[in-house]
């Protein structure tokens, strides 16, 4: 840490202790995630940066007492935060990824268990700015008659300087037509909300409204897009379902193409809908007055906010019905036009990526490296700039990571807090992702700085392509397989060489929203998105890697689209929409069956036939042309 930043954090977790005290709270719990529950982009809602100077959002929470502050976060982020924060002030909570909850709930469940007892008092009054609290966190953890509960945000006292929310505009994206195939990329707005009402109307003995406060559901349902909204492309928002009309809260502009769609819609042309757009502070005066007394509103457990549950318990005649199939299922099944806009938006990556890598392998010489070193952080910008070449490019689809040699071991490594120079022969974990206007990317694939190639690397990353290998060429049984059975899967062979992983094998991911998104999620930990079992047209990522090591990390991700084998087949199989090659000089293709050789062969040919006919129409991409007929030889 800089010498002049040393007491920056120090003071700033001081100043919010005085503010406790003036409200005489024990414990203030800060959440970095944001109204919507989300990890924006907003710099407003950097409140774990501002009080710690890391870059960790939602994935870390903060209990702060008057002798000591909790820093909550996982294994991902345990080098950063080991080396990176003052330990006079902050004690590290790190948990496995694998069987822990998220940063929230762990900091609720060590607040009962270990603080609540350590204060020794009958009431200890506890304290968070509730819209950016999830209810799910509280909801069976949180213990009332151990606490008082006061809804404050003392960040934004002491924040003085602190950042204006950024103006959103949604944009409308109804009609945004997929020339290449000529269909629309998205279904029509109308078709969604029609399937969401129809399920309201159908439980209407127990439900009177659907309510969603995440940005990407409500981009989802009525196809908005927020073109500055930073990764994500949402926009902070909620709706409100009710069966003859909808109320969508927010601050943001929408374009009025959208505004007059849903103002007057004919639900499968038999229904009469509209939904009203108001401010999203006055979700304080419609809902008591849009809700009749005793109703019952359904959201997905964790959907909602705890100063959301507040206001709406406040009523006194509110209940909530806790529904699994929210629209976050029905987001996980893409249309045939969002498949399509996936597919073209990872060939454009690909195209980017080969003219990238016949960049980088000509760098990397070791002459090069010595002569003319690059930084991680020039490398970044080199295959971004590739990237915006790419019609339809809008933006990264997260913080790119570009880990050389040891930083390869941090899943989340920052490659901006470290400025390494790549100045000699090592690995990279190269994992980048886009937002184009048809889809989302993901990709991750571990290079070769140099020519020099360990013996070791080749056994590791070997056995972590088997890992991938071990789901990409699985058979899949309709009805029987979830996240977790192929989760199993992939660390299973890891296992077999007393190898693991400290993260899930794979997330879901948005047609042109969030990257990591809610559901399959192939993880080993039990919740309602690894338990969802796969369905034709889910998309996902398969990621599994390798960290123990002293001086690297390796990992690989595809993401891949569920098909069914044949139209009446049971039985499901898995696509890959990467199209990246892996690393041929890392792979041992002794330890390879002959199946495995035959699975890759034909996959880099797939690779080869669909991007180069992308480069061949440029004609000064004869390196890259190279590069990608190199890369993709049969073993």
């Amino acid at each position: 840490m800089p010498e002049e930043n040393k007491d920056l954090y120090k003071n700033r977790i001081n100043a919010l202790r005085e503010e406790m005290k003036k409200e005489r709270v024990d414990v203030y719990f800060v959440s970095g995630l944001d109204c919507n529950l989300s990890s924006s982009s907003d710099e407003y809602y950097d409140t774990i940066k501002y009080l710690t100077g890391l870059e960790l959002k939602g994935d870390a929470s903060l209990l702060v007492l008057d002798d000591r502050v909790y820093l909550f976060t996982d294994s991902r982020y345990k080098d950063d935060v080991l080396k990176s924060i003052d330990p006079r002030v902050f004690i590290p909570v790190i948990s496995s990824t694998i069987s822990a909850s998220s940063a929230q709930d762990e900091a609720i469940i060590f607040y009962i268990n270990r603080i609540i007892p350590f204060l020794n008092q009958k009431k200890v009054v506890f304290a968070a700015d509730a819209s950016t609290v999830p209810y799910s966190s509280f909801r069976g953890n949180y213990r009332s008659e151990d606490s008082d509960f006061k809804d404050l945000d003392l960040v934004n006292r002491i924040w003085t300087n602190r950042p204006k929310k950024i103006k959103q505009t949604l944009s409308d994206v109804e009609n945004l037509v997929f020339n290449t195939y000529g269909e629309n990329v998205f279904t029509s707005r109308n078709e969604k909300l029609y399937s969401l009402i129809s399920f309201l109307n159908a439980r209407s003995d127990s439900i009177d409204a659907l309510l969603t406060i995440r940005e990407n559901e409500i981009n989802y349902i009525l196809n908005l897009r927020n073109y500055n909204g930073g990764y994500t492309q949402s926009a902070h928002a909620m709706l409100l379902l009710l069966p003859n009309q909808g109320y969508l809260f927010t601050d943001a502009r929408i374009e009025q193409s959208a505004l007059n769609s849903m103002r007057s819609m004919i639900l499968n042309n038999e229904m009469e809908y509209r939904i009203i757009h108001l401010s999203y502070d006055s979700i304080n005066e419609i809902f008591p007055s849009v809700l009749p007394q005793k109703s019952r509103v359904a959201v997905s457990l964790g959907c909602i906010s705890l100063k959301t549950v507040i206001l709406l318990t406040n009523s006194k005649f509110l209940g909530f019905d806790w529904i699994d199939n929210s629209p976050s299922e029905m987001m996980s099944i893409k249309s045939s036009g969002e498949r399509m806009g996936m597919q073209k938006a990872h060939t454009a990556d690909a195209v980017a990526f080969a003219r990238f890598m016949a960049d980088f392998d000509e760098k990397t010489t070791p002459s090069n490296m010595i002569l003319s070193p690059l930084t991680e952080r020039e490398f970044v910008d080199e295959y971004i700039k590739y990237k915006k070449q790419n019609t339809g490019y809008i933006t990264e689809s997260f913080k790119p990571i570009f880990a050389f040699e040891k930083g390869g071991k941090c899943p989340h490594y920052d490659y901006e807090r470290e400025e390494k120079t790549v100045d000699h022969s090592s690995l990279v974990v190269m994992d980048t992702g886009s937002q184009y206007e048809f889809g989302t990317t993901d990709c991750t694939r571990t290079l070769i700085a140099g020519d020099r190639v360990d013996e070791r690397w080749i056994h590791d990353y070997t056995t972590v392509l088997k890992a991938q290998l071990s789901v990409l060429m699985g058979h899949y049984k309709e009805g029987r397989a979830t996240g977790f059975t192929l989760d199993t899967i992939a660390r299973s062979v890891m296992w077999k060489e007393n190898l693991d992983y400290e993260h899930g094998t794979g997330h879901s991911i948005d047609c042109w929203g969030n990257v990591h998104a809610d559901a399959p999620r192939l993880s080993a930990r039990h919740s309602l998105q690894t338990e969802m079992y796969l369905k034709e047209g889910m998309i996902f990522s398969v990621e599994p890697g390798l960290y123990s090591r002293q001086d690297y990390g390796i990992r690989i991700e595809n993401v891949v689209v569920v098909e069914k084998e044949n139209e009446k087949s049971e039985y499901l199989s898995l696509k890959s929409l990467t199209m990246c090659p892996y690393e041929r000089r890392l792979i041992d293709k002794d330890s390879l069956t002959k199946d495995e050789i035959q699975f890759i062969n034909d996959y880099h040919k797939r690779i080869y036939d669909t991007v180069s006919e992308e480069l061949l129409l440029h004609s000064t991409d004869k390196k890259a042309l190279e590069y990608l007929k190199d890369s993709t030889k049969p073993l």
